[in-house]
């Protein structure tokens, strides 16, 4: 897992009430907006938001029913019951059991956000690493701008921007809808077993002269249950960019990309082992389309999925049906 600094701000038009959600840890929420820029951003810059035993909730409307048991508010201002997001998450009491709501009003807010609390779920707000940002940096470093390391976490129409390993899908099953998600370098990574859907992801490395990469999939053995699928989704660029889908953080990674349009120009070989063996790495795309899905010149180890393989992993990957109808959404 890596880590690094960052800081930014935020502006939205609010289309419903601001929201983020966590499950035995904690979510921060902001405005709800579909242009990932107008989101409410939490920045990192300096300090720790961990979220390690809570449950939290919007007040947003939601598909499921759930009960909300406590509402705390975040305004710097001084307007709500909290200044800052970790002293709201403090607040809620050891050992919880039910979804607490913590809202939190627009505003600069500094904190490297870690979620390591199971059921966890934030919605529209934008989480930004700032540091690599800008022009060309002399030396690209990791900067992460969250780290999800809890079981059953999902986001919501959230923004995460950044360079360098921006979201650090960790740990666990989780699910991503309708997000933002910009990087270069192995911006996606980690260990999750996580599903994203309708997500957009912006590869911006390659616009410096470098080659980026979309992912970084961990996978360690064959036994492991976790991998990154991609479905509905949409990869740009900016022009004459070039990137990879992925390439193999250990020796069993798995990434699958299905009926997503690729809008943008992917290295031919599309994938890159890392110099790891390619025997035992899952790597497949199923259905895309776009100027970037021409197969033509992939690595000949690409996997081509059965019937069944697909299925599974368009359908049950993180077992999402268990879960997901017991949160908010």
């Amino acid at each position: 897992m890596r880590t690094g600094s960052s800081s930014s701000g935020a502006t939205s038009t609010p289309t419903m009430a601001p929201s983020i959600l966590g499950g035995l840890g904690v979510a921060s929420q902001e405005l709800c907006s579909t242009d990932p820029n107008s989101r409410p951003t939490l920045s990192l810059k300096v300090g720790m938001l961990g979220i390690t035993q809570l449950k939290c909730v919007s007040n947003a409307a939601f598909t499921n029913q759930v009960v909300i048991a406590v509402t705390y508010v975040v305004d710097q201002s001084g307007a709500g019951q909290y200044k800052t997001i970790q002293d709201a998450i403090n607040a809620v009491p050891d050992n919880n059991d039910k979804w607490y709501q913590i809202i939190v009003k627009p505003g600069l807010y500094s904190a490297t956000f870690t979620v390591n609390a199971d059921n966890f779920v934030a919605k529209n707000i934008k989480f930004k690493n700032t540091y690599n940002l800008g022009e060309k940096p002399e030396h690209i470093t990791q900067a992460v701008a969250v780290v999800v390391g809890g079981d059953k976490a999902a986001f919501y129409n959230c923004a995460f921007e950044g360079v360098q390993d921006t979201l650090c899908d960790f740990h666990g099953r989780h699910y991503f809808k309708d997000c933002y998600i910009m990087g270069g370098i192995d911006f996606i990574f980690g260990l999750g077993q996580s599903v994203y859907e309708n997500c957009n992801l912006n590869a911006i490395v390659g616009s410096w002269g470098n080659q980026g990469y979309v992912t970084a999939q961990g996978r360690g053995a064959a036994t492991d249950e976790n991998g990154f699928v991609f479905k509905w989704c949409n990869i740009t660029a900016p022009k004459d960019s070039t990137f990879y889908l992925g390439r193999a953080w250990q020796s069993f990674s798995r990434v699958v990309f299905y009926k997503s349009n690729f809008q943008a120009s992917i290295v031919p070989q599309g994938w890159d082992a890392w110099n790891k063996p390619v025997d035992n790495i899952v790597y497949a795309e199923e259905e895309c389309y776009g100027p970037g899905s021409n197969k033509a010149g992939r690595v000949a180890w690409e996997r081509k999925l059965s019937v069944k393989e697909l299925y599974y992993y368009i359908n049950d990957f993180n077992h999402g049906k268990s879960w997901l109808p017991q949160q908010p959404s």
